[in-house]
Order: structure tokens, then C-alpha cells, then sequence
């Protein structure tokens, strides 16, 4: 709720890709947190982290996906982002199933690393940009 309550400040200060990039180093640290946590105050710690970063990243990436995309396909970018949240969250309670809570944190990293080296190579929102300029 925390990462929500200032995810659009963020976006529009610092731009639509910084703005998730913030948001996975939130995660990561989480992760890590929860990896090497050794007492529930570590723990909670680590949730909040992630919390904070998914928060900002609920936010964040419908808009980037909304301003970057043709306007024929918004939609079903939208939908497919959706879907895919709901897919990386029946994964997750799966995989629960099989494997250690600390496991599962690691696994969880991996995501956040793929976005965050991913985000080198997309371009900033053309809109973001607009708005800069123009001030």
C-alpha cells in the first residue's frame, strides 16, 4: 500500500522506467531479505520491501503499457499483463507446494532481475518525455 500511495508521484518525477526499476530493487531487496533472514522481524522487513515494490510496480506498468503501445492494441497489452500477474501468482502458490519458503524467495529474485535488465534496452515513455519538455 505504501508503494501505491507515492507510485504516481514517482513515475512522474523520475520517469516511467526509473520509476520500475525503483520498484525492483524494493523487490530484490525483499527477496534477499527473506533469504537471509535469520528472525520474523528480518521477515518482515523483507515483505514490506516487496510490498513496497510491487505496489509501485501496480502502478507503474499499466501506464508505461498504456502510453507505449498503439492505441489498436492497448487493451490487449493490458489483458495480457493482468493474465500474466495472475499466472506469476498460481506459479508461485504451486511451487509453494514443492519447495522451502527461502527457495521460493529465490526464485522470486529472478523476475525482478530479468525486468531490471530488460529495462536497459526499452525506451522511456514517449508521453513521460513530452511532459518534461514542456515544462
Amino acid at each position: 500500500m505504501l508503494g501505491a500511495i507515492v507510485s504516481g508521484t514517482i513515475a512522474d518525477r523520475v520517469g516511467r522506467r526509473c520509476a520500475m526499476a525503483i520498484s525492483d530493487v524494493f523487490c530484490i531487496l525483499g527477496y534477499l531479505l527473506i533469504v537471509f533472514s535469520k528472525n520474523s522481524v528480518w521477515l518482515d522487513l523483507g515483505r514490506l520491501s516487496i510490498g513496497c515494490g510491487i505496489g509501485l510496480l501496480s502502478y507503474v506498468v499499466p501506464v508505461y503499457i498504456s502510453e507505449i503501445t498503439p492505441k489498436n492494441l492497448r487493451g490487449r497489452f493490458a489483458a495480457v499483463n493482468q493474465f500474466m500477474i495472475c499466472c506469476g501468482a498460481s506459479l508461485a502458490y504451486a511451487l509453494g507446494t514443492c519447495i522451502t519458503w527461502r527457495t521460493l524467495a529465490i526464485v522470486g529474485v529472478t523476475p525482478c532481475l530479468l525486468q531490471l535488465v530488460g529495462l536497459l534496452v526499452i525506451p522511456e515513455s514517449p508521453r513521460w518525455l513530452v511532459s518534461k519538455l514542456s515544462l
